[in-house]
C-alpha cells in the first residue's frame, strides 16, 4: 500500500521548528535573545571621564545635546571620577595614619618600609610628627 506511513531515513523535525520563513525556530530564537541581551558595561576609567567632560561644551555649543543632557552626563563623569577617588583613598589608606606615626615614633626604622605604601599626603603627615617630636625632646 502507497499510503503507508514508513520511516524516513531523514532524521525526523523537531516540533519546535517550522517551515515558515517568518518564523524562528527554537536554535534561532535563542540566538537572537542571545543577541539581544544587553552585554554587561564597563566602569569608564579616569581618562575616558575627563575626555568625556572635555566633550560636553562642544557637543553643547554644536547643539548636539541639550544643556540637561549634559548636565546629567557632566553628573554622571563627576560620580565616576568620584568613585575612582575613592577607591585610590581606600587602597592608599590600608594602613591608619595615626597608627603609622605611633610605629615611626617608637621605631623611626620603620619609615622606609612604610614609605612605598603612603600617599605624598601621609608621608608628609609622618615626618611632621616625628620632626615634632624630635623638636621636643632637644
Amino acid at each position: 500500500m502507497m499510503n503507508e506511513l514508513t520511516p524516513s531515513s531523514e532524521p525526523a523535525e523537531s516540533a519546535t521548528d517550522t517551515t515558515d520563513e517568518g518564523v524562528k525556530t527554537n536554535g534561532e530564537a535563542d540566538t537572537q535573545r542571545q543577541s539581544r541581551r544587553r552585554n554587561p558595561g564597563h566602569v569608564l576609567d579616569q581618562q575616558q571621564c575627563l575626555t568625556g567632560l572635555s566633550q560636553l561644551p562642544g557637543m553643547l555649543a554644536l547643539g548636539l545635546i541639550k544643556p540637561a543632557q549634559a548636565n546629567a552626563m557632566r553628573g554622571v563623569f563627576k560620580d565616576i571620577l568620584d568613585h575612582h577617588r575613592e577607591d585610590r583613598q581606600q587602597a592608599s589608606g590600608a594602613v591608619s595614619t595615626d597608627d603609622m606615626i605611633a610605629a615611626v615614633r617608637k621605631n623611626p626604622a620603620l619609615l622606609k618600609l612604610f614609605e612605598p605604601m603612603l600617599t605624598d599626603e601621609q608621608f608628609d603627615m609622618v615626618m611632621n610628627a616625628v620632626k615634632e617630636d624630635q623638636h621636643g625632646e632637644a
